[in-house]
């Protein structure tokens, strides 16, 4: 393990990391906006329907319209996820986050804000929630971003205080739909438009932040540029030879066998070191989905009413009792992610994730009383708790702690894009397997929810404090190792230099 020397909080990543939170965030509104509005976007949609092919909708071809709804913007992520490692690659982290996402996320609020209010058409609403999903699929790198920017020592923290985002804005998008505020028939078509101003926000920020050291460094080879990028970031009064010197170790370590400067799909999958980071990537971003919590963010009014909450109360429930406690979940991870470490995290919340699950499914054997509303505002409650509480951001910070520069982008691709396909299967599948069977629809959740925590149990290493190059050098194989065993080694290709910022580390060859 490497920590950098003389390295301290520094206020201008601190502030970062807030507004990356506040701002760089806001598409997660789409995520939980329709929840308290289901029964006006049902009214909009067989209204358009209607118009549209002169056909009424009945209660099963409403229910795969609303699940469509619902999980256009699942849909959308899952997509984003693919396209995400080209603007990453190609123009780093920063602007992916910073630039690109808030492009597409001000074009999808447009789309679904016409769509309802002037051309009246379910379609383009549908086309405008894929957008957003888009949007939301870029923002979830904003943790790679910080993990790239800050010291060894404070990279979960700072990746987790961006997390903070996530539940704040759901928590909006939960409140402004309740009738109070803008949940109403003439009103609702403004919640489309409210992460817009946040968004510009963020994307008009952009120039104030450096792009990270380790794009600058590794995929660029500016030597100057990332001195910069280190001092914005980590302080005046870091060790930049240091930290170069761990990002040199990185960049040859994640080489891949062809020498080029971003690994293959195929090159991960032949190379071991390469190969277990992915495996485990995957298995702890689809795991964290399987708590049931999409079910929570999307369907908490109609699953509480289905057990005798009424709806006003349902709505009321799901901001207080789990838009709410989600957000002191992810602040009390801020504090313990860098005391406990990201595996306890990770396998406690997978935990209370599988217990939710059951809770859930017990609550619909139970006939439609006061305890079965209990039993299953609990298990939604345990099922947000246990999210946010460790597997939310523990899994989106897992690629920028295992992976090297030359595949983190494709990984977090694929580990991201994975993470949507149970997030999908959930949201779709949820209201017409309800109707079918019942509460047997959470016994795959619970069954999946065990073996992933069993899974990761054996195979999920801490990488609290630890440079890429000491967390993944437990799976170099013997041949690799033997061949480049320097790479596992402070680098010999590293000269000091003098410049104005005092002692600087250049390459001679790279």
């Amino acid at each position: 393990m490497s920590l950098e020397k003389g390295s301290s909080v520094s206020y201008k990543l601190v502030i970062g990391a807030l507004l990356h939170a506040l701002l760089g965030f806001s598409a997660s509104h789409y995520t939980t906006a329709f929840n308290p509005i289901e029964s006006l976007v049902k009214d909009f949609a067989n209204q358009s329907i209607s118009r549209h092919y002169n056909v009424t909708l009945d209660a099963g071809g409403m229910s795969w319209i609303w699940a469509c709804l619902a999980g256009a913007n699942a849909l959308g992520a899952f997509v984003g996820a693919f396209l995400l490692p080209y603007p990453a690659d190609k123009f780093g982290s920063r602007d992916t986050v910073m630039v690109f996402e808030n492009i597409i996320e001000l074009l999808a609020g447009v789309i679904q804000f016409v769509a309802v209010t002037w051309l009246n058409s379910v379609e383009l609403l549908f086309v405008g929630r894929i957008f957003s999903g888009i949007a939301l699929s870029f923002a979830t790198y904003v943790p790679v971003f910080l993990s790239e920017c800050a010291p060894i020592s404070q990279r979960g923290l700072f990746a987790t205080i961006s997390f903070l985002g996530i539940p704040f804005w759901n928590t909006i998008g939960a409140t402004v739909g309740l009738p109070q505020l803008l949940g109403t028939a003439d009103l609702w078509k403004w919640i489309l438009i409210l992460p817009l101003i946040p968004a510009i926000i963020h994307l008009s920020l952009t120039p104030l932040f450096p792009k990270s050291p380790k794009f600058l460094y590794i995929s660029k080879g500016s030597v100057e540029e990332s001195i910069e990028a280190i001092i914005f970031y980590h302080g005046r009064t870091v060790d930049s030879n240091t930290v170069l010197a761990a990002l040199d170790r990185e960049a040859q370590l994640g080489r891949s066998s062809c020498n080029k400067q971003y690994a293959t799909l195929r090159e991960i999958l032949k190379t071991r070191h390469l190969r277990m980071a992915l495996f485990i990537c995957v298995v702890a971003n689809c795991a964290a989905e399987l708590g049931g919590s999409d079910i929570a963010t999307q369907y908490s009014t109609g699953f509480m009413t289905q057990l005798g909450v009424s709806r006003e109360t349902s709505a009321w429930l799901t901001v207080l009792l789990l838009r709410a406690p989600a957000c002191i979940a992810v602040l009390a991870g801020t504090i313990l992610v860098e005391r406990c470490g990201r595996r306890p995290l990770m396998l406690c919340g997978l935990g209370i994730g599988v217990f939710a699950t059951g809770t859930m499914f017990v609550s619909g054997l139970v006939s439609v009383s006061l305890t079965s509303s209990i039993i299953g505002v609990v298990g939604l409650f345990c099922s947000l708790i246990g999210y946010y509480s460790g597997p939310s951001f523990v899994a989106k910070m897992l690629p920028g702690e295992l992976c090297p520069q030359a595949s983190r982008s494709l990984t977090s691709a694929i580990c991201f894009g994975g993470s949507w396909v149970p997030a999908i299967v959930e949201i779709f599948g949820f209201p017409p397997l309800q109707q079918s069977i019942g509460t047997f629809s959470f016994l795959p959740l619970f069954a999946l929810g065990i073996i992933s925590f069993v899974t990761l149990f054996i195979y999920l290493p801490e990488t609290k404090g630890r440079d890429v190059d000491d967390i993944i050098g437990q799976w170099v194989c013997k041949d690799f190792d033997k061949e480049h065993t320097h790479l596992l080694k402070p680098s010999d290709k590293l000269n000091d230099v003098s410049s104005g910022y005092g002692t600087l580390t250049t390459r001679e060859s790279f």
